[in-house]
């Protein structure tokens, strides 16, 4: 058994997408594991994001930033799957978050209906909230 440790400063915390206020966490993953049944384990927050700070539990902060950044990058990747317009197209998605955290994307080629389309899509295997704008 070998545990890494990785330093990850997701691209979910910062509203600028510079990076610049994003949170810093260390969890701990073992590499005997294969990739696809490996879990990780946050050591520490390195840095915390005003959008995060309100955590105290460091696994409960851990659990939140990821359910964000995954739930941001499978929104994505339903609309690139369901228009084959955006293929290769996913610097063009924008995306950002409202107050209360609800992800919001947009492509300039998708239409009224794809967007009324995208929104009623089946998004259950994703936690936070997705409208398609």
């Amino acid at each position: 058994m070998t545990i890494q440790r990785t330093l990850w400063s997701p691209d979910t915390c910062d509203p600028t997408g510079e990076n610049k206020f994003s949170c810093q966490i260390e969890y701990e993953w073992d590499d005997t594991v294969p990739q696809d049944q490996r879990t990780h384990t946050v050591s520490q927050i390195i840095k915390t994001c005003p959008i995060h700070q309100h955590h105290i539990d460091k696994v409960a902060h851990y659990q939140d930033v990821l359910d964000e950044n995954q739930s941001k990058n499978k929104a994505i990747g339903l609309l690139i799957k369901t228009f084959a317009k955006l293929d290769g197209g996913q610097d063009e998605i924008k995306w950002r978050f409202e107050e209360d955290r609800t992800i919001v994307l947009s492509h300039p080629l998708l239409t009224q209906k794809d967007k009324d389309d995208a929104n009623a899509l089946d998004k259950s295997d994703i936690k936070k909230s997705v409208r398609i704008e």
